[in-house]
């Protein structure tokens, strides 16, 4: 962590070396973020360009943030509201477009066929969640953000957080037999 506010505060000195390890460590956590929201990568990998000419050109500008993966998050996100907002294709809601990640399981879990048919009971849960309840889970529990972090990423009040989490919660636990549940939150903390 030390050595990622030392990449930044080279880069803001306008380093290209540390701009590039920079682009380099987050790219493709960038990228795979970027996914969650849209299946068009042309405009995910358009977004990230743009957020790091961005960071380039402002770069004496900017303060050094409390993380820089955090940061980057939510300049991402930010950047990919705007463009999906500007595209002449309707959004039904513009607060929350529409997020999407994957349960991973290790190998040995994969051929047991009980955990299959939890994985899938999960995953039709978390379909039933809206777009930015499954966000939440996601950073909170994929993650391991702490609810000021995810406030930020958001632009959302913290007290907020804890009423969409617990609202998020409180729906999976309607949809899936309690076990499932901490199956759920087992598979999300040990990725």
């Amino acid at each position: 962590m030390i050595k990622e506010f030392e990449i930044w505060s080279e880069f803001q000195s306008g380093n290209g070396d540390a701009y590039a390890q920079l682009y380099k460590s987050f790219v493709s956590q960038l990228y795979s973020y970027g996914m969650k929201f849209t299946n068009d990568v042309t405009l995910v990998e358009d977004c990230i360009q743009d957020l790091f000419c961005t960071l380039w050109a402002s770069k004496e500008r900017l303060s050094v943030p409390g993380s820089v993966k955090n940061y980057l998050f939510k300049s991402l996100r930010n950047n990919l509201y705007k463009k999906i907002n500007a595209l002449p294709v309707i959004v039904e809601d513009d607060h929350a477009l529409d997020f999407h990640f994957e349960l991973s399981l290790d190998e040995k879990l994969t051929q047991n066929e009980n955990f299959q048919q939890i994985k899938r009971q999960i995953e039709q849960a978390l379909e039933k969640l809206t777009p930015r309840q499954r966000e939440i889970i996601y950073y909170r529990f994929y993650q391991n953000m702490g609810f000021d972090e995810i406030a930020d990423i958001m632009n959302m009040q913290v007290r907020a957080t804890y009423k969409l989490t617990a609202r998020a919660l409180e729906t999976l636990r309607m949809l899936i037999p309690t076990t499932h549940l901490f199956v759920l939150l087992f598979l999300l903390r040990t990725r």
